[in-house]
């Protein structure tokens, strides 16, 4: 055993001395992909206000009820969060649906408010470019039918208050029950819940892609391994095996530097974060970030994730004889295993066969594992995962070494 911590010793000096400048590559690095994910994050919040549908009015509707009630939602109504609706002339109409500047428009004709106050049915009409490979026209169609039963429905109930008053002559207060019939349209997002099914394990946008940032950041900096773990002359592990340094004591004296450098940048970063105002910008990291006591404590619960990918890439090390084969190889693995792990793209916009594969990639269960920490949500199976995958790694990187000290010796 003293054997194996002189070897871990010397092995963490020499790493120390490329930390300097491994340092300001990560930190130059995560500093640009917070700010392009801070980007990408606002870019969608952005692009989600904007998501807008303007209707043209047309119609000489002044002074009706039907014009009332059109301010009414454009002011009260909870659809004036996503559609406006514009009055206009119809060749002002024509001619800005022929731009694309309103999805369509509604025509209203003269004889429509002479019919509800005879309560007969005269059709609104609705028209639209004939696009049948979009759903926003049908839908906005579906709209202007509702409008249509809403106005026939509330006038009849308008009328048959009236004829209530007159056949059992009692005193029906229309102004507070037309005000209570306004309300209950207008708050009618009330009577159904909203569900957010998010992009990938029910999560939302800017959460998803907060996980999947801090691993592909810890794949990344794996890249810096390819400074002190390549050996492409395996004399010295040959010299060390013959002096009574293990094959396991090796292994593990090379990988534990590797490691302890993949969590001091991650300490570093979440320490950082804690200090800054960025991760306000990032619900999913308020409560990690709230201070910096919180930060390390959530760095330590992070060990797992990064001990499993630190094997992983050390495993590709052992493959590999020189610096550019490993460099090679270890940005192929980066982006091999964001793409299938969804670390780039929502797992929601992946093919199902990768979907069903991600959560059994090393960098899923990394990302699934992750998720539940920061989320305060872990679960013993994610773990059990990660340590599945760190032993094995290991174990190939034994085998590896083995292989390549004989094949040398040969």
């Amino acid at each position: 055993m003293s054997k194996f911590f002189k070897y871990l010793k010397a092995q963490t000096k020499r790493a120390a001395k490329f930390y300097p400048v491994i340092l300001v590559f990560t930190v130059v690095l995560t500093v640009t992909l917070i700010i392009l994910l801070g980007n990408m994050i606002n870019d969608n919040k952005n692009d989600e206000s904007k998501v807008r549908i303007t209707l043209g009015v047309v119609g000489d509707l002044e002074g009706t009820n039907i014009d009332f009630g059109i301010s009414a939602i454009q002011n009260l109504d909870a659809s004036r969060h996503y559609v406006d609706f514009v009055s206009m002339s119809k060749e002002d109409a024509d001619n800005k649906l022929k731009k694309g500047d309103i999805f369509g428009y509604l025509e209203i004709p003269d004889a429509f408010v002479e019919a509800l106050n005879d309560d007969e049915k005269v059709p609104l009409l609705y028209v639209s470019k004939n696009s049948p490979t979009s759903i926003t026209p049908m839908l906005t169609k579906e709209l202007v039918e509702i409008i249509s039963y809403y106005l026939m429905e509330s006038q009849n109930a308008i009328y048959g208050l009236e004829e209530i008053e007159d056949i059992y002559g009692i005193k029906v207060k229309m102004a507070d029950s037309n005000l209570y019939f306004i309300n209950r349209v207008m708050s009618r997002e009330e009577i159904y819940e909203s569900y957010q099914i998010g992009v990938g394990n029910g999560m939302t946008f800017s959460n998803y892609y907060v996980f999947a940032f801090i691993i592909l950041l810890i794949l990344i900096w794996g890249l810096s391994g390819s400074v002190f773990l390549i050996k492409s002359d395996m004399s010295l592990p040959r010299l060390l095996k013959s002096s009574g340094y293990s094959l396991a004591g090796q292994v593990f004296g090379d990988y534990l530097p590797f490691l302890f450098m993949m969590l001091l940048n991650l300490v570093l970063l979440m320490l950082g974060l804690s200090f800054s105002s960025v991760s306000k910008d990032f619900t999913a990291l308020e409560l990690a970030m709230s201070s910096p006591m919180s930060a390390l404590i959530y760095s330590i619960k992070l060990i797992p994730a990064v001990a499993c990918i630190s094997a992983m890439q050390f495993f590709l090390y052992e493959l590999c004889h020189n610096t550019i084969s490993a460099v090679l190889t270890q940005l192929l693995a980066v982006l091999s295993l964001s793409y299938a792990s969804g670390l780039l793209y929502p797992l929601n916009a992946l093919p199902e066969i990768l979907q069903s594969l991600a959560s059994g990639l090393p960098t899923g269960a990394a990302f699934n594992y992750t998720a539940e920490v920061l989320n305060d949500n872990m679960r013993g199976s994610s773990f059990l995962v990660l340590a599945g995958f760190f032993l094995g790694f290991m174990l190939l990187s034994a085998l590896v070494r083995e292989y390549k000290m004989r094949s040398n010796a040969a």
